[in-house]
């Protein structure tokens, strides 16, 4: 092959000079390379651009002639530099101005030049066909593979000096996991198979490809090393794939996806696969966040107890705030876990930290998960507004869904955020509910049937016009308390248990066991007459002492801000009594989220 075989452009219109100054050298250094004895019989490429609008110029060579053209063009890797594309018996190299004036630029040059004429003289497929076996879904890997490998050596033989990027292999092992658990959540979503399966396999040769590509000393892939370590061995010592070693092979991309919590096998034709457990349960060590519903409750003037508490010897609102937080977690968290909800129990979260408290559980986009989950995050959301209630401490807060990952040392959640931007709007002492969490709840499932009646669990109010306006009911477990149990005898099948009904009645017969011993044994009904009477109570006693300090303070905009206080308790108040009937008040209304037109906010 000489220089007049392929053709040179230079399309820089704000950089004229640089063609002139440089030009020479890069046509020098790639008729130098496409002539190298490694690769000059496999190099079919037509026209080198250099650019300086790379994928600009990318989508407009692809969309040229070729009105059907919708490609998503991806920059993913070290080769951002530059993207190889055919077209109309055309095979153009792109290549961006900016990295040709560094050493890693011309690496990079050098690197996709090698990596185009191994494809060919391999002859690897472009793209892997997941609707064939798993042979020719192991062989396609192996392959692309293999390809990798020969690039590696021989860019290490021209720049014998190049220095690898990554000191081990841990970063791509730790993006490999991270994007599986990804495609898990969004098949949940879509249950697109041949999409779910396409998008596992190219994320496994991705992996796979810079795994080889920099590995070194120090292989890090922390699950999947005995498999990285058994497929290094197969492409370092032979160049075709046979049956002795393509079983060997394929058993270590089966053993990977295994891990990856997928069984493959072939269907017959193409290939099948099972998920065994979903993504919730997937690579429990992946620091990563995972799609939750997350509870955001703020302590209302948390600040002033403390300073009560600070300067009063005989105080012992440390003690009823311990013991109100210890009531609120037996019923909410302990009672769950004895009574075998599994997912309850593995993936709730209770954290608190100064006047915040923050409740979360992690969901999928399938069937009735999302509803499932809320209404027991709801559930133990309310518990924590009743105990505090009984020792005379209020919350507001509200609930979103978003990104959640915590350890004991941190907490890092999109979804915390939300629900505390939510919870300041929210003004009354109420837990409301994300427009996002009003949506998700919205939508109809083929499973709504085996789900709890919510129709007493979310309540709607209009004495603002702006705000988060609906909430759920602070005494819903105590009210429905005999509906809820009824419900449950009648709706125990398998799919209902399978969505947790039996630890959900568990849970309510546990709470009012609780509640009973509270209230010296007394029977259900009088326990939860007494519980709301004390919760009354202590709402009307923080009436009264607000209505004390208006009536002594002189300063009106003191006393204008107690009237703003004394509103969210009256609020309350209102509330309970329109909750147990005693009063009608047509500002409040239960909301049925059964339709989406129900939900009209």
């Amino acid at each position: 092959m000489n220089k007049n075989q392929i053709k040179f452009t230079f399309n820089l219109p704000t950089i004229p000079d640089w063609e002139v100054e440089n030009s020479h050298y890069i046509v020098e250094f790639v008729n130098n390379l496409i002539n190298n004895e490694l690769i000059k019989d496999f190099f079919t490429l037509t026209e080198i651009i250099i650019t300086e609008s790379l994928w600009d110029d990318v989508h407009t060579f692809l969309s040229k002639d070729n009105p059907l053209y919708e490609k998503e063009l991806k920059i993913k890797g070290l080769l951002y530099a530059g993207k190889i594309e055919s077209w109309n018996n055309q095979k153009i190299l792109f290549f961006d101005v900016r990295y040709l004036g560094t050493e890693k630029g011309v690496e990079i040059l050098a690197e996709l030049f090698f990596s185009h004429a191994i494809g060919n003289r391999l002859k690897r497929p472009s793209v892997i066909d997941v609707t064939k076996s798993i042979r020719d879904v192991s062989e396609g890997l192996f392959y692309s593979i293999l390809s990798e490998n020969h690039l590696r050596n021989y860019i290490a033989q021209i720049f014998p000096n190049s220095i690898l990027e990554y000191e081990s292999t841990a970063d791509f092992t730790y993006s490999f996991k991270r994007n599986i658990k990804s495609l898990h959540y969004t098949y949940q979503k879509d249950t697109n198979n041949f999409k779910f399966v396409k998008s596992v396999v190219e994320e496994l040769n991705r992996f796979l490809k810079r795994t080889i590509r920099f590995r070194n000393d120090n292989l890090s892939c922390d699950q999947f090393l005995s498999e990285i370590e058994s497929i290094i061995s197969i492409i370092d010592s032979v160049n075709v794939y046979t049956d002795d070693h393509g079983e060997v092979f394929k058993a270590s991309i089966l053993s990977i996806l295994n891990k990856c919590d997928f069984d493959f096998y072939d269907a017959h034709p193409g290939t099948g696969f099972k998920v065994k457990s979903g993504p919730k349960k997937l690579f429990p060590d992946l620091a990563d966040t995972r799609q939750s519903i997350v509870c955001f409750l703020d302590i209302l003037g948390f600040a002033d107890l403390i300073e009560k508490y600070d300067h009063d010897d005989s105080s012992i609102i440390l003690k009823n705030i311990s013991a109100a937080l210890d009531l609120a977690v037996s019923t909410a968290f302990d009672i769950q876990s004895k009574v075998g909800d599994e997912d309850f129990k593995e993936h709730f979260e209770y954290r608190m930290f100064s006047d915040c408290i923050v409740l979360s559980i992690p969901y999928i986009d399938f069937g009735a998960d999302f509803k499932h989950n809320f209404y027991s995050l709801a559930n133990a959301a309310i518990s924590f507004q009743q105990s505090m209630m009984f020792y005379g401490f209020f919350v507001r807060g509200n609930i979103s869904v978003g990104s959640y990952y915590s350890t004991p040392n941190m907490l890092f959640s999109g979804g915390l955020v939300k629900a505390y931007k939510n919870e300041g709007p929210t003004k009354y002492p109420i837990v409301s509910l994300s427009d996002e969490v009003l949506e998700l709840l919205s939508k109809p499932s083929e499973y709504d049937g085996y789900l709890m009646d919510m129709r007493k669990l979310i309540v709607k109010h209009s004495f603002e016009s702006k705000g988060h306006k609906v909430f759920i009911n602070p005494i819903y477990t105590l009210l429905e308390q005999n509906q809820i149990i009824s419900d449950l005898d009648i709706n125990i099948n398998e799919a209902f248990k399978e969505l947790g009904a039996k630890s959900d009645r568990n849970f309510f017969s546990g709470l009012l066991e609780n509640l009973s011993q509270q209230y010296g044994g007394k029977s259900t009904n009088e326990s939860v007459n007494d519980a709301i009477l004390t919760m009354k109570g202590k709402v009307q006693g923080n009436i009264n002492n607000f209505n004390y300090k208006i009536d002594d303070e002189q300063d009106l905009d003191i006393k204008a801000g107690f009237g703003k206080v004394l509103q969210k308790y009256e609020f309350l108040i209102l509330l309970f009594d329109w909750l147990e009937g005693n009063k009608e008040d047509n500002r409040f209304e239960y909301l049925s989220l059964a339709s989406k037109e129900n939900a009209d906010l």
